[in-house]
């Protein structure tokens, strides 16, 4: 997955006595994060890019659960760039030039700018 953007899970091949439960940890800190009744639909999403240990909880209608693991590399992504619009200047005379703006979906802080 990349940075900013949603990864999905998916716990298809998973069973049990239904109903199933599926619980997941999408930092591995034993805290579950999102809880569905199916084995599609959840995901996690991540801030900056790394490697992150995924847990699985299943459960099933008698109460007995088990958990699988992996993990979730997640690649960086490059800022984006936006240009400003065309700018005029007259000779002899002092201006101020907007030099666009950027975004980056990571926490990839400082930046730095080279103009």
């Amino acid at each position: 997955g990349f940075e900013g953007s949603p990864v999905a899970l998916d716990a298809t091949g998973s069973g049990g006595d239904a109903p199933l439960t599926f619980g997941w940890d999408c930092t591995g800190d034993g805290v579950i994060d999102q809880t569905l009744a199916t084995a599609t639909g959840a995901s996690c999403l991540y801030p900056d890019n790394g490697s992150f240990l995924v847990r699985l909880v299943v459960s099933d209608g008698d109460a007995i659960s088990t958990t699988a693991q992996s993990s979730a590399t997640i690649a960086n992504v490059a800022p984006t760039v936006s240009a400003p619009g065309s700018q005029a200047a007259q000779a002899g005379v002092a201006t101020q030039f907007a030099l666009g703006s950027f975004t980056d979906p990571g926490t990839d802080a400082p930046w730095t700018v080279t103009v």
